[in-house]
């Protein structure tokens, strides 16, 4: 492995903690504050150096920059927006803008999940799956961690509109919501492992 090859893998991995970080403190803090807006920035920072280092690599081989490249540099413009918007609304936006930044991090947090599971199915020898195997796998993983993200947000707000009706009807919707969203997730996660298998061999 060459020395940039490992500088580049810690920039990015550095890159998965800070926005990471960020994106999830934000998320249970319940408001934007400036230590998430520059957990946002170190995470641009990190993903940039470690993109540009990739794909100067990958410009001196015939390959050239292929899916990983091209989606990492769009995760780059993404979280580029991000934190820009993040600065603004932290300095001129609303209370309730604050509040509900953390929808937009989540999505682009997701969006940026995508090169990087990309890399990690192409780089690693023993998975090594190719560029449109690594793009669709990384997709529908992405999808499930979406799935299993929103549920919470949803269960709260089932509870929350159930809250004046009698005790024995919001048990009943309750059991009966918290049922389809099992079997929600449940379809999610075999769907996966039947997208995956024909790559495993």
């Amino acid at each position: 492995m060459s020395p940039l090859l490992i500088l580049s893998t810690i920039a990015i991995s550095a890159a998965l903690v800070f926005y990471t970080w960020g994106v999830f403190g934000e998320r249970r803090s319940g408001t934007l504050t400036w230590k998430y807006v520059t957990l946002f920035w170190i995470g641009l920072a990190c993903d940039t150096t470690g993109t540009l280092m990739m794909n100067s690599m990958a410009a001196q081989t015939a390959g050239g920059m292929g899916v990983h490249g091209i989606t990492g540099v769009v995760a780059i413009v993404l979280m580029l927006i991000h934190a820009t918007w993040a600065t603004w609304t932290y300095l001129r936006g609303s209370e309730q803008a604050q509040k509900r930044f953390h929808t937009f991090s989540t999505v682009v947090w997701l969006a940026w999940l995508i090169p990087y599971i990309i890399g990690i199915l192409m780089g690693i020898p023993a998975i090594h799956l190719k560029a449109v195997c690594a793009a669709g796998t990384s997709v529908i993983v992405v999808a499930l961690l979406s799935v299993i993200l929103a549920l919470p947000a949803t269960v709260a707000i089932s509870r929350m509109r159930l809250l004046p009706t009698r005790t024995s009807c919001y048990f009943h919707k309750s059991e009966a919501f918290g049922s389809r969203s099992r079997q929600r997730l449940t379809v999610a996660i075999r769907f996966l492992q039947l997208s995956v298998a024909p790559f495993a061999h």
